[in-house]
């Protein structure tokens, strides 16, 4: 998700700095998290099963520390998730 979300962005800033007017519009956190999760079982034709909780729902579900000093200040979740948070 981060190299993506950088990626991305890196691209933006080279026309930007190149003084070409950007064509797309910056991606945001929100929707690389959509993009890696339900995108995700969507292409691998998973969607029905996974890819969101919802009720009758296959779901795999971590814990993300929020204490550690590499995650902080947590006032943007999708946000810390994509560019903060470690293996």
């Amino acid at each position: 998700m981060r190299s993506a979300y950088a990626f991305q962005r890196g691209l933006i800033n080279e026309q930007i700095l190149s003084e070409i007017e950007p064509q797309q519009n910056l991606i945001t956190s929100n929707y690389v998290v959509h993009y890696a999760t339900m995108e995700g079982a969507r292409a691998t034709h998973l969607d029905h099963k996974i890819g969101i909780l919802t009720p009758g729902k296959e779901a795999d579900m971590i814990l993300l520390p929020t204490k550690d000093l590499n995650v902080m200040p947590l006032n943007n979740v999708s946000g810390t998730v994509v560019t903060l948070m470690e293996r």
